[in-house]
């Protein structure tokens, strides 16, 4: 038998039930299946669990793993590319990085530092944009395998408006995603990913839908009103629409299988839509500052009824650590005079996320029956966050400074089904 893991140290986590999991003196019961068998206050689950092997975090905090509802495998080696807006930038930057991952031997060593990176920042879970080229999507698929991470992907599908290299006619695009799914281990799910509007045709889109409604297990992630520009644009390729959103619904591609990256500049039809179909947004903060396109309203999201993950965006975000991420949402939304809690911050990270990676019931909080995805919060001794934590009298304090002031060299430890995967 697989000896159990106990380990110790202050659990915050969101739960399922919309509540919230603070135990100063906590403790998370990994069985030998890398699953949760019990969260709890520490001392009870010692004396239940004599023969438990018990790793102590002393003064760390155990969170759930980080949720990255929205980043680019290929655009990895690009980011921190010299500002541009978002047409400018796709072809200065973005394209030739995609077009790079067709030598395969590139794409696999990327697909390894990529995944490195995720997990030195805390990233146990991800809805990852791939590239259009089959090989470099093997890749990816067989690394995600390998190291068991929950992810949803699949290859991107564009036929217009764009450099020959990456274009893909509607049908070869169909069967490079039929193919990855015969590659998909448990723990992943195809997406079907429509760059956005102008990179894909009326055949591209329906064909997409398609096979969105052929698979139930598929899922649907594309990018919506990230910049006015693109929505001239949009506006410009299908006059008949009423709105961004309306492309997307005109296709079948709005619903609970779907969710969309931006939405910064939003019409008040285009929330009531993504409100009804179920629809989800990814909120993708420092992508959308480096860029200049825009602040998204998550006080209007909630107030419409449409859920909310959080993503990265690298190459255009500046971070793969989701704790800058939840820095910027919280400075986006105080431009905008709202506030935001701990608590609500932490749930879009990983929970809220979750739900857009269709995933809440296995990943997202430290919960019994879900995976061990986990980290260790726990800066540095002497570093400015420790010193920031030593004045602190409550958990919350202590989340909120590292969310404000933390960075990757404050995740401690990161474990994938109980399994220690960084540092």
């Amino acid at each position: 038998m697989v000896p159990m893991n106990l380990h110790l140290g202050a659990v915050v986590s969101p739960t399922a039930e919309q509540g919230f999991r603070w135990l100063e003196r906590g403790a998370l019961l990994v069985d030998g299946e890398g699953s949760i068998a019990a969260v709890g206050d520490a001392e009870p689950l010692i004396q239940a669990y004599p023969t438990a092997n018990v790793i102590d975090h002393g003064s760390g905090l155990l969170l759930p793993g980080f949720v990255d509802a929205h980043v680019h495998f290929p655009q990895y080696l690009m980011a921190g590319s010299h500002g541009e807006s978002l047409l400018t930038w796709l072809e200065r930057y973005t394209f030739p990085a995609e077009i790079e991952c067709a030598d395969q031997a590139y794409a696999e060593a990327l697909a390894g530092q990529f995944l490195d990176e995720l997990a030195r920042q805390g990233t146990t879970a991800a809805f990852i944009f791939g590239v259009s080229y089959q090989g470099a999507m093997e890749a990816l698929v067989s690394e995600l395998n390998r190291r068991q991470l929950a992810a949803v992907t699949g290859n991107v599908w564009m036929d217009r408006n764009g450099p020959a290299e990456l274009l893909k006619t509607p049908a070869d695009s169909a069967a490079i995603s039929h193919h990855l799914i015969g590659l998909m281990g448990p723990d992943l799910r195809l997406g079907l990913l429509p760059r956005f509007v102008p990179s894909c045709s009326e055949e591209a889109m329906a064909r997409c839908a398609e096979i969105l409604a052929q698979h139930p297990e598929a899922l649907l992630q594309s990018h919506l009103a990230e910049t006015l520009a693109e929505q001239t644009w949009v506006a410009e390729l299908h006059p008949e629409a009423a709105d961004y959103t309306a492309v997307y619904e005109s296709f079948g591609m709005l619903g609970s299988r779907s969710s969309f990256a931006h939405g910064v500049h939003l019409g008040d039809r285009e929330w009531s839509a993504l409100a009804a179909s179920r629809s989800s947004l990814v909120h993708c903060p420092t992508a959308n500052l480096f860029l200049g396109s825009g602040l998204f309203d998550l006080r209007r999201a909630r107030e419409a009824g449409v859920s909310v993950g959080l993503g990265t965006d690298v190459g255009a975000g500046t971070s793969l650590c989701m704790l800058e991420s939840l820095k910027a949402c919280y400075q986006v939304q105080r431009l905008q005079g709202a506030s935001i809690s701990v608590e609500d911050l932490l749930s879009l990270a990983t929970l809220g996320s979750a739900g857009v990676l269709g995933m809440a019931d296995r990943i997202g909080s430290l919960e019994p029956g879900k995976r061990a995805d986990f980290i260790l919060l726990q800066p540095p001794e002497g570093s400015w966050l420790a010193q920031r934590w030593s004045r602190c009298d409550r958990l919350e304090e202590q989340v909120f400074a590292a969310i404000i002031l933390g960075s990757a060299q404050d995740i401690a430890g990161t474990w994938i089904r109980g399994r220690r995967v960084s540092p």
